[in-house]
């Protein structure tokens, strides 16, 4: 036991200048210690008496404590530990009774910190009931003297952190009941060390190469609670000490299962329904952190966001992604007059702010005042600054939410709070002027958080030209690209430079002619954004940089965890961006090239790999969806696409801070996942030009771009069944163009005697024309369920149609009534008929699925049931003459139950499928499925 290495790493904890217990380091920037120590404060201050005098006090601020009660908390130091110290290590076993313990630590007889040492443990697993928690009992009969002020000292066993002691055994006067001064009844108490993991810290074993055994006893211990960040750390670790083994642990499996289904970082859009700003402000925000401009090839970033338009938010409305999983939650206020004089809405923002003040790690508000007076906030904004938003609403309240993700995902790596989260290089040519790029670098100083460097400002008269490089390695380059830009030498070694770091470039377009005789072979491959010369629209141009930034970092974070999941790419080397000629070559970011790159979506086209290739044979470029086009995962033995149908449209019922980008997003995810891991994606539409089709038509040349050639003719990925009358519509002119792409299937009318089909395409406005059209419709979904290995179903609206059912109520039905019942993996986390259809599979009764609420849903409705009731019984060339019995549906449901799914999941994960609203967490255990249900 290295006592000097325990002491070092312990401080006193001092309120108004009075000791008041201890507390200790858990990484260079963050200490624990016992909640009660700090009375209720949010800064204290911290001595370390072994360290150098002047550098031997800190100021503490609380940002986490434990959220179910337990008395612990971790404070936020305002600067780091000396260089020479270190924190003390974890443990990974569980501790035994007779173990020796010790600590160090500020009792109220000896200010200036004593050690306890060669302790026992008494007992520990003692269990505290209301916590529902085993803690550790320390006997302590050397100790003559009060322990009080041990609070928040570590409790050390094999010279590694047990827990932390949080308070003692006290002896109390038999008839007052009150604590008698006189020494301890020998015996302290501590809370395991493993309740710190969901505060996203990373204990300091993790930092070592040479790494002890109980590694994966530590991982065992902290897995359950902890979060992305301590996740990763982990991985790596366990990858560090067992090398190439580590891919065959069954430890280093279930961290990365629990690394695939947890979340960075997750955004809140809180604000009235009835004011029309919020939900374009938080539709503006979803599409920014969500997707990209370019959404139906690459999928954006992806950071999960919702809107919350009741003032139930943290209190009965429950948040679509569970906390537990979610390392940090921004939640963005919109607030407006109304708001503030609602008291529902006034609880609902004490509540807000509560809850983010006693856990700054894990959650904070970011409030945006949508108009009227100054200083009009009460409690709880009175003390907080509240951001007014201007003219140029979206880029003002973009950037302040970009910035404050920057230093959310800073803080999981230790960098000081008081760093530019986003530093600029503003690269120009001089002739052009230098207006535009002062009026950013204005702005930018005008923005905490931001800081910009004009490039003529860079060198010196005599500086060599590696002072550039040291300008550019860590700032985002933003080109003010004019026709003479391109023809500037200095310019372009600005660019060249910055491409070769590897470093975010943002290219300003202010061309003004209509020819550009040659541009910058190194311009490309990176985001342009269009400005006119008076750059009437300098916070776009701000916000499009602090947005690269974002990407930038947020790009490698997820591409790096996706790296971690995948044992075949644990020695890929990630990238930003997709990689192109200059970064293989000698001085390129790249070079030498690793055997593996791994890059974001979209996948590189095989035009481009095969470029690539030339200058650096041997090497994979792969992106997340090229690792599922490769993988094939989805075709049968002798490599036959296998065929998955597709039951998706919006739904009408939401859940809870959900709207339509999220579905369509969904859909576009799921597209993406079928075609790319090889499937065939069957449905029933018309593929009319336009929407969620196009998108889908995107997706499938995507597919084609990456597929070998040389094979053949490819396989159409789509297949499309058309009823009648939507088959009439179809043309060759509309076939040739999507040859290849989608096998069209035209159905002819199923055969009926008491109604006569129409020459033309006629509307179902009437009960004979609907019934047709309900047969067609019926008739059409038996064709694809009998032509389809497995079903996916996913949103759905329970009113509004024309068919006998909602389509995914019957698509599912009709699934479900085969002789042989098809695999059905039903997705219910964006609400509407299919959250509806799995209630009633565990055993509910959703009132939307009734008959009383269906028939009485649209007008007609129940006397267009009778018609077809009616019809259909004497309707004896029909081969489905079951009346329309919408109770009798939801009974048929109630009966088969989770395991009518049929499609070898496990209960938790058909539950996931239901419940959960991100494709983050649904694609593993889809794929899963599905890969099994095409293999029977």
């Amino acid at each position: 036991m290295n006592l000097s290495a325990l002491k070092r790493s312990v401080a006193r904890v001092e309120l108004n200048g009075t000791p008041n217990g201890s507390a200790f380091l858990v990484d260079r920037r963050h200490v624990a210690t016992a909640l009660h120590v700090l009375e209720g404060r949010r800064r204290v201050q911290l001595a370390f008496p072994e360290w150098p005098r002047r550098d031997c006090t800190r100021t503490g601020e609380r940002i986490w404590v434990d959220p179910a009660g337990r008395d612990v908390a971790l404070l936020e130091l305002d600067r780091e530990c000396p260089v020479d110290v270190e924190p003390m290590p974890w443990m990974g076993r569980e501790p035994a009774r007779g173990d020796s313990w010790t600590t160090f630590g500020f009792p109220a007889d000896l200010p200036n910190g004593h050690t306890l040492t060669d302790e026992t443990v008494a007992d520990p697993s003692l269990l505290i009931t209301e916590w529902d928690l085993r803690i550790l009992q320390l006997g302590t009969p050397s100790a003559a003297y009060a322990l009080g002020g041990f609070s928040g000292a570590p409790c050390i066993i094999n010279g590694a952190i047990a827990g932390v002691i949080t308070h003692q055994l006290v002896r109390v006067e038999g008839v007052t009941g009150s604590p008698v001064a006189s020494p301890s009844l020998d015996t302290l108490y501590a809370l395991p060390i493993a309740l710190l993991a969901p505060s996203g810290i990373t204990p300091p074993l993790f930092e070592s190469d040479d790494l002890p055994e109980d590694l994966v006893q530590l991982a065992d211990a902290l897995a359950g609670r902890a979060k992305v960040s301590l996740l990763a750390a982990m991985l790596r670790a366990l990858d560090r000490s067992r090398g190439d083994a580590a891919g065959d642990t069954s430890q280093r499996a279930a961290l990365a299962q629990r690394l695939r289904n947890s979340f960075r970082l997750v955004v809140h859009v809180i604000g009235r329904r009835e004011n029309p700003l919020v939900r374009m402000l938080a539709g503006q925000v979803y599409e920014r952190l969500s997707r990209t401009t370019l959404a139906r090839t690459a999928p954006g970033l992806r950071v999960p966001t919702f809107l919350h338009e009741e003032p139930t938010f943290l209190g009965e409305e429950e948040r679509p992604i569970d906390p537990a999983r979610v390392e940090h939650s921004v939640m963005v206020l919109l607030l407006d007059d109304e708001m503030l004089v609602d008291e529902r809405w006034r609880a609902c923002h004490d509540r807000i702010v509560a809850h983010t003040e006693s856990n700054t790690a894990g959650a904070s508000v970011l409030p945006f005042d949508l108009g009227g007076p100054k200083d009009r906030f009460p409690d709880p904004f009175r003390e907080m600054k509240v951001r007014r938003l201007a003219e140029s609403q979206r880029s003002t309240l973009l950037i302040a939410l970009e910035l404050h993700l920057l230093r959310t995902l800073a803080r999981s790596r230790g960098v000081p709070p008081d760093q530019a989260a986003v530093r600029l290089f503003l690269s120009y040519a001089a002739m052009d002027g230098d207006a535009g790029p002062r009026a950013i670098r204005k702005l930018a100083e005008n923005t905490p958080g931001i800081e910009a460097l004009l490039d003529q400002d860079t060198l010196a008269p005599g500086d060599r030209f590696q002072v550039l490089e040291e300008r550019i390695k860590d700032r985002v380059l933003m080109a003010f690209v004019t026709s003479s830009y391109t023809n500037r030498a200095w310019c372009l070694r600005e660019v060249l430079i910055a491409k070769q770091l590897g470093r975010p470039i943002v290219v300003v377009d202010i061309q003004d002619a209509n020819v550009v005789p040659r541009a910058s072979p190194y311009l490309g491959n990176v985001p342009w954004i269009r400005s006119d010369t008076n750059f009437a629209a300098p916070h776009d141009l701000l916000e499009a940089a602090v947005f690269e930034q974002l990407r930038y970092e947020y790009e490698y974070f997820n591409l790096d965890n996706f790296r971690l999941q995948n044992e075949t790419l644990r020695d890929a080397h990630v990238v930003t961006r997709p990689p192109e000629l200059l970064d293989v070559t000698k001085g390129g970011a790249l070079f030498p090239p690793p055997k593996v790159i791994l890059h974001p979506d979209p996948p590189l086209p095989n035009e481009e790999r095969s470029v690539l290739g030339s200058v650096a044979p041997g090497v994979r470029f792969v992106s997340p969806a090229q690792v599922l086009a490769d993988s094939k995962s989805l075709r049968g033995a002798t490599g036959a696409p296998g065929r998955v149908g597709l039951s998706a449209s919006p739904t009408d019922v939401w859940r809870s801070g959900l709207m339509e980008l999220h579905f369509e997003d969904t859909w576009l995810d799921l597209n993406r996942l079928l075609l790319l891991s090889g499937a065939t994606i069957v449905f029933g539409g018309d593929l009319r030009s336009g929407g969620m089709t196009d998108i889908l038509l995107d997706v499938a040349d995507q597919r084609l771009a990456v597929e070998p050639r040389g094979q053949g003719r490819p396989t159409a990925p789509v297949v499309s069944y058309l009823a009648w009358p939507a088959s009439l519509d179809l043309t060759i002119e509309r076939q040739a163009r999507l040859v290849d792409r989608v096998s069209f299937q035209t159905l002819a009318p199923p055969s009926c005697n008491v109604a006569s089909y129409p020459p033309g395409k006629v509307p179902p406005t009437t009960f004979e024309n609907r019934y047709l059209y309900a047969r067609a419709l019926t008739s059409m979904r038996q064709t694809v369920r009998d032509t389809v290995a497995a079903v996916v179903v996913v949103g759905g609206k329970c009113t509004g149609f024309v068919g006998r059912y909602a389509g995914v109520v019957e698509e599912t039905l009709l699934a479900m009534q085969r002789e042989r019942p098809l695999p059905i993996f039903l997705l219910g986390g964006l609400g509407g008929a299919a959250a509806a259809i799995g209630e009633a599979l565990q055993g509910r009764r959703p009132e939307r699925l009734t008959g009383a609420f269906q028939l009485e849903a649209s007008p007609g409705e129940r006397d267009f049931a009778r018609h077809y009731n009616d019809a259909i019984a004497r309707d004896s060339e029909a081969d489905d003459r079951a009346p329309i019995d919408h109770d009798g549906v939801l009974d048929f449901f109630t009966r088969r139950g989770l395991a009518g799914l049929n499609n070898g999941l496990s209960d938790p994960d058909n539950l996931l499928l239901l419940t959960s609203p991100s494709t983050h967490e649904i694609a593993p255990v889809l794929l899963q499925g599905l890969r099994k249900a095409l293999a029977e």
